[in-house]
């Protein structure tokens, strides 16, 4: 009601529509916050957060082209908009070009490196691309900013795994529990990772185990 009544005083308040947006993309009204975004931008072409959340709910929504539209229009509109580089490091992963993924969160970081989900994120390309220890170590800088994130922990263990250090992996994937006892993926790749050390122990010159296969991010 507040909106509308904003919208009543001054149609053209670019603002209220932005905002409006913010509402309805979580609470599952994309079609709506996609008019909204539009309205924003029709007022202000040049507003980089409106076409950083509008290719959010398109990416939410499945439309990878434009997604990758808005994310990179936003991009040409504020060229060290951390959060846009990191959005579109995200589809681009999706999409299986991991090079430019990569390039994407690098700039991220470079951007703002105390944004600890753009390591995170570099982390499972790197994950992706088998350069572990590489992703270990990005792991370690996200950890380091956000200790209270169960996913940086349960993804930090799947690389651990993937190089052998198990007995780490069931630690980090313990430590995600603590944080989140709801995310499946912690428990899952425990398991998984408990069963490769029993057999390690049994059989001391066998392979470290599961390696992507256990790699949820």
């Amino acid at each position: 009601m507040e909106f509308a009544a904003a919208l009543d005083e001054d149609p053209r308040y670019a603002v209220v529509f932005f905002y409006r947006a913010q509402v309805y993309f979580p609470n599952s009204n994309s079609p709506m916050a996609i008019k909204d975004y539009d309205h924003t931008l029709f007022l202000n072409p040049r507003c980089a957060e409106a076409y950083n959340n509008r290719g959010l709910v398109k990416q939410a929504m499945g439309d990878s082209e434009g997604a990758l539209a808005d994310f990179t229009r936003a991009l040409e509109i504020a060229p060290n908009f951390d959060f846009a580089y990191m959005n579109r490091c995200i589809e681009k992963r999706a999409r299986g070009d991991l090079e430019g993924a990569y390039r994407d969160c690098t700039q991220a970081i470079q951007s703002n490196k105390k944004l600890a989900e753009a390591y995170n994120n570099r982390a499972v390309i790197l994950c992706l691309l088998k350069k572990y220890s590489n992703a270990i170590t990005d792991l370690n800088k996200a950890i380091r900013l956000n200790s209270q994130s169960a996913v940086f922990f349960n993804n930090r263990g799947a690389a651990r795994v993937a190089i052998g250090d198990v007995d780490d992996a069931i630690a980090d994937f313990t430590r995600a529990i603590e944080i989140d006892p709801h995310l499946s993926n912690a428990y899952l790749n425990r398991a998984a990772a408990t069963q490769t050390q029993g057999k390690n122990r049994k059989n001391p010159g066998s392979p470290a185990g599961p390696s992507l296969s256990i790699w949820r991010p």
